[in-house]
């Protein structure tokens, strides 16, 4: 009988780990069932095969850029921006350049009234007062 007895053993033991097997890929099958049902809904109306795209002409995959050019490769400001930037950094009114030292000089006229208001007088300025 002890043969019996091992092999009943051996049949119970069978059993419980085919029962324990089977929870456990049940388990795993709720789980993927649920991430499954949980995830967003996409409408296939809304979907682009690559045929599709194809057909239209849309690009499928990255082009190669290397043989255009930059931006920067055909443009350079630098030389304007420093022109702008000359102009709007010049002094107002009218100037007057030295030829000799290429220094500036501004060019004032008014009456002597006129003069006498101006409180700083500029050593870079000519004043040219008339009656």
């Amino acid at each position: 009988m002890s043969n019996l007895e091992n092999l009943a053993r051996a049949i119970g033991e069978d059993v419980k780990a085919i029962k324990e097997d089977s929870e456990l890929k049940d388990r795993e099958v709720q789980e993927r069932l649920g991430s499954l049902e949980s995830r967003p809904r996409v409408n296939p109306e809304t979907l682009v095969t690559k045929a599709e795209l194809e057909e239209k002409g849309y690009l499928t995959s990255h082009q190669d850029l290397s043989t255009y050019a930059q931006k920067w490769e055909l443009y350079n400001d630098i030389p304007i921006k420093a022109r702008i930037s000359a102009l709007e950094n010049r002094p107002t009114g009218e100037t007057i350049v030295n030829q000799q030292n290429r220094i500036s000089m501004r060019y004032w006229a008014g009456t002597q009234a006129q003069y006498d208001a101006i409180r700083i007088k500029d050593s870079n300025t000519i004043y040219d007062i008339f009656k």
